[in-house]
């Protein structure tokens, strides 16, 4: 059973407008799970208990309101309602994705960020909205499977740190400095797929391997698109006039934008990275082709006198006016025998093209990587 929220008449209208909110498409079911805490002690409450908490609340207990899921419009304008939030920050909440953003009030602060949610396959993220009041924090994560928020939970219930000693304005911070870690394993992702290109670059280049590099950097590039405006946000509320941050959390929160320069600068490092694969590449093939080229050359050189003793032996000379003129005319299987021995050059030579790979269509002029690591 949903609770009843306060009410509040002149934004209620507000929320009446049409298309002005939407769900995403495919958005989970909202969850929503409440921690108050003070300095010496940290409580669940329970989703019915919101309607009251404005007034239930001690003046030096903080709130955090963590809104999993953006699939139940009507829950989430109720607490947008309650928060006093107006229907434009509820649209930037709901309408995901939305550019990294941050909303400047008097007492209040909307900060729109992105977590990386990063798999084996892709980079991929979701957005995080982050609504900062004087005694409360709200949340709006879109999928609950891709929690980036426990390490805070526990912090809070088991009285680790310092997060409880202070206002909400830490909590933010630390909900922040959770979204901006989160990239971290992600990047350790990629430097690992690039190590194993480089490798595979200087032994066994393929056309596969060309673009499995062009496919990291377009995810570095994603990256640094999804990262760069969190950052542009993240200096702005570090320099921010609301009364929602208190100056004594600065230092924290430029500690996490460090956190933040640190990542794209990383970025920004892999991408130069898989640019040199690129080039590592090209030098490859060339290398590769240069030593075809010059096998070939061998070869051309070795045929070349046999070319000419060919077109010797085809020159028309009377076998009966002398002995020594090509006597192998007139043995009985010398026509089939000289087709042997053309036959048995050939496909001796394809043998040997096929065993060294310039045959096989996984690359050019090379083996394939299994070939490779065969002793």
């Amino acid at each position: 059973m949903e609770p009843e929220f306060f009410k509040v008449p002149h934004l209620e209208s507000l929320y009446t407008q049409p298309d002005l909110l939407r769900p995403p498409a495919n958005a989970v079911p909202t969850q929503i799970s409440i921690l108050d805490y003070t300095a010496r002690s940290a409580r669940k409450l329970a989703v019915g208990d919101l309607s009251n908490l404005l007034a239930t609340t001690h003046a030096d207990s903080v709130t955090w309101i963590d809104v999993q899921g953006l699939g139940s419009l009507e829950l989430i304008e109720r607490l947008g309602t309650l928060m006093g939030l107006h229907p434009m920050e509820l649209a930037d909440i709901l309408n995901v994705p939305q550019r990294s953003q941050l909303e400047e009030f008097d007492d209040r602060a909307l900060m729109v960020m992105h977590a990386a949610t990063a798999s084996d396959e892709h980079f991929c993220s979701q957005q995080v909205s982050l609504a900062i009041g004087r005694n409360y924090i709200a949340t709006f994560q879109e999928d609950p499977q891709f929690d980036c928020f426990q390490s805070v939970r526990d912090r809070i219930l088991f009285g680790k740190g310092h997060i409880r000693q202070r206002g909400a304005d830490y909590l933010a911070f630390a909900l922040i400095d959770a979204i901006v870690d989160s990239y971290f394993p992600v990047l350790e992702i990629y430097s690992d797929r690039l190590e194993a290109l480089e490798a595979e670059t200087t032994t066994a280049p393929t056309q596969k391997t060309l673009t499995q590099v062009h496919f990291v950097r377009r995810e570095l590039l994603a990256i640094r698109r999804t990262l760069s405006p969190q950052r542009e946000s993240l200096n702005a509320l570090l320099h921010s006039d609301s009364l929602a941050i208190l100056p004594t959390t600065a230092i924290y929160l430029r500690d996490g934008y460090s956190h933040l320069v640190q990542i794209l600068e990383t970025v920004e490092i892999y991408r130069e990275l898989a640019s040199g694969l690129v080039n590592l590449y090209l030098s490859a093939i060339g290398h590769r082709m240069n030593e075809v080229v010059k096998l070939l050359t061998i070869i051309s050189t070795v045929f070349i006198p046999l070319t000419f003793l060919a077109g010797i032996y085809g020159m028309n000379f009377n076998p009966a006016s002398s002995p020594w003129n090509m006597p192998e005319l007139n043995w009985p299987l010398g026509y089939p025998l000289i087709l042997s021995i053309m036959l048995v050059t050939a496909t001796t030579s394809l043998a040997l093209f096929w065993k060294i790979g310039w045959l096989k269509t996984d690359g050019i002029g090379g083996r394939s990587p299994s070939q490779s690591n065969k002793p």
